[in-house]
C-alpha cells in the first residue's frame, strides 16, 4: 500500500473535491485525513498522532481535551494566553500562533524564514527556511 503525506490542507482539499484516485493520505505519521476505509479527522474522537497544524488539530475533535484538562476558559479572544498555549488547544486557538507557538499566519504569508516557524508542522515557514538545489 503506497502512503502519501499532505501537509497542507489545500491538497487534501482537492484530493477529496475532485476524486483525484490515491490509495491513502496521511497528514502526519499515523493519522489517517481520509482514505477508502478510514477518516481519523473530526471522527469525534481524540486521536493524539492527528495533533499536528497539518492535520488540523484533528478538526477539533480534542478541543473538550483543551477545555477539561488545562485552565484554557479565555481562548481565542485575540490574546495569547498561557494556559491555552499548546497544541491541543491550538496554540489558543491561533492566538498564540497557527502552527507552533509563536508562529503567526503573517509570518507563514510573508515569504520570510522565521525561526519561530522553521520546524515541521510549520512546513519550514512555508518552505521560505529551505534552498531548493
Amino acid at each position: 500500500m503506497t502512503e502519501h503525506y499532505f501537509s497542507d490542507l489545500r491538497s487534501i482539499f482537492l484530493l477529496k473535491f475532485f476524486s483525484i484516485p490515491y490509495v491513502l493520505a496521511l497528514c502526519s505519521p499515523n493519522c489517517y485525513w481520509y482514505s477508502v476505509n478510514s477518516n481519523q479527522i473530526g471522527d469525534g474522537y481524540c486521536d493524539t498522532s492527528c495533533m499536528t497544524q497539518g492535520c488540523s488539530f484533528d478538526g477539533g475533535d480534542c478541543e473538550w481535551y483543551c477545555s477539561y484538562y488545562t485552565n484554557c476558559t479565555l481562548a481565542s479572544n485575540g490574546v495569547c494566553d498561557s494556559s491555552c498555549n499548546s497544541a491541543y488547544c491550538g496554540f489558543d486557538h491561533g492566538d498564540c500562533g497557527y502552527c507552533s507557538n509563536g508562529c503567526t499566519l503573517e509570518f507563514l504569508e510573508d515569504s520570510v524564514c522565521h525561526s519561530e516557524c522553521n520546524n515541521y508542522s510549520c512546513n519550514f515557514s512555508n518552505f521560505t527556511c529551505v534552498s531548493f538545489i
